[in-house]
């Protein structure tokens, strides 16, 4: 029987994904400017959870087309939950105040 190989490295890039679009509806609700990838770039040097988030998302990306082609159901629910867990944060990020 050949074994399952779960799906860390998929649900770590998508995570990492996610939190790196959500940085960027941040940055970007105000409008694009020049300095927005600094912006981002800052958060990436200070912030050490969204560091380890983005890193974690390439470290084993070699092995996520591998993952997606053996998702079973469980691991698909799983992986949708990871993005509906999103919905929330994703909502306050562009109903924010834009004047702040």
């Amino acid at each position: 029987m050949d074994q399952k190989m779960g799906a860390r490295e998929a649900t770590e890039a998508l995570t990492g994904i996610l939190e790196l679009s959500l940085a960027m509806a941040y940055v970007l609700r105000d409008g694009a400017q020049a300095s927005d990838i600094g912006t981002v770039i800052e958060l990436f040097r200070s912030n050490s959870e969204f560091k380890a988030k983005l890193q974690a998302a390439v470290a084993g990306a070699a092995a996520i087309p591998s993952e997606v082609r053996d998702l079973d159901l469980q691991e698909t629910i799983a992986l949708v939950a990871v993005m509906l867990g999103f919905i929330p944060r994703f909502v306050d990020a562009f109903s924010a105040d834009r004047s702040e």
